[in-house]
């Protein structure tokens, strides 16, 4: 089966789990009350030293920096520290709150979602059995800890958005970029 098969096969299971597609507002609701939280503790604290949050999204532009980035020492400094100052200054409840309300006018079916399908993931399930019901009873403690109930075009475009990403790096940020990777128009 093809890929587009066996991911409809996927959304249309029906599964003893709630309707409701709570699982991408509960999932951006933990990332914004840590935002909020690391906020309000540089606030209360007037913390100099960065936080979790800061340390972990300077790692992430550290990383952009070396891979794209030809400026030198003290250019690549001041361009991670703009990039942190930008995610900073975004209010990502407000930014939330207009997702909800855009992804609305989408009219994106709700289904049964992997929410994280990955390549390596999809060729396993592809490789393993015809029907996805069978796939699920075997292997469902392996990788199934986001399938919930969520809209159909989400899981979709996580899928393609997966394709400029490798896994296999043992350092942080534990995975490399491959944009070179992602799907053509056709393929998708």
């Amino acid at each position: 089966m093809k890929i587009a098969e066996k991911m409809a096969a996927i959304h249309s299971m029906d599964v003893p789990l709630s309707k409701e597609p709570t699982w991408l507002w509960k999932t951006m609701g933990k990332w914004t009350r840590t935002v909020r939280e690391e906020r309000l503790s540089e606030n209360i604290h007037g913390k100099k030293e960065p936080t979790w949050l800061w340390k972990t999204m300077g790692k992430w532009t550290r990383t952009v920096r070396e891979e794209r980035l030809s400026e030198n020492i003290h250019g690549k400094n001041e361009v991670e520290q703009n990039i942190i100052n930008r995610l900073k200054s975004v209010d990502f409840e407000k930014e939330v709150e207009w997702l909800k309300k855009f992804i609305v006018t989408v009219e994106s079916p709700v289904a049964f979602c992997h929410n994280d399908m990955q390549e390596e993931w999809l060729k396993k399930f592809i490789a393993t059995v015809e029907s996805p019901v069978a796939f699920c009873h075997n292997d469902m403690q392996e990788d199934f800890e986001y399938c919930s109930y969520n809209y159909r075009g989400f899981d979709i475009a996580n899928h393609f958005q997966e394709w400029a990403f490798d896994y296999t790096n043992p350092e942080h940020p534990f995975y490399f970029e491959r944009y070179d990777d992602c799907p053509t128009l056709e393929q998708k």
